[in-house]
């Protein structure tokens, strides 16, 4: 998934988000946070849970990944990671 220039794929641990897409403009902001929405939903759906289930298996609230999958909150590139390699996913950034 392409989020302002930068690409999303699950191959990278929260550790491994390079630090120069810490700080985002606001346009990236707003593309990660919809990606991000589709990139979580995408991967409670894979595992077949309903929010509070997927919550649960990754350790965060329901109220965080149903902020998330309805692009209520701003999230980091670390979160995404952090939530994908929860699940037992890894999160790659690819530059374009």
């Amino acid at each position: 998934r392409i989020v302002g220039g930068i690409m999303l794929n699950l191959n990278a641990t929260a550790a491994q988000v390079p630090q120069e897409v810490a700080r985002l403009d606001a346009t990236t902001q707003r593309q990660l946070n919809a990606n991000a929405a589709v990139l979580v939903r995408g991967l409670r759906q894979d595992l077949d849970m309903t929010t509070g289930e997927f919550a649960t298996y990754v350790g965060l609230t329901p109220t965080l990944i149903s902020s998330i999958e309805e692009v209520q909150i701003n999230v980091s590139y670390a979160l995404v990671a952090d939530i994908a390699h929860r699940a037992g996913k890894r999160l790659n950034i690819e530059y374009r």
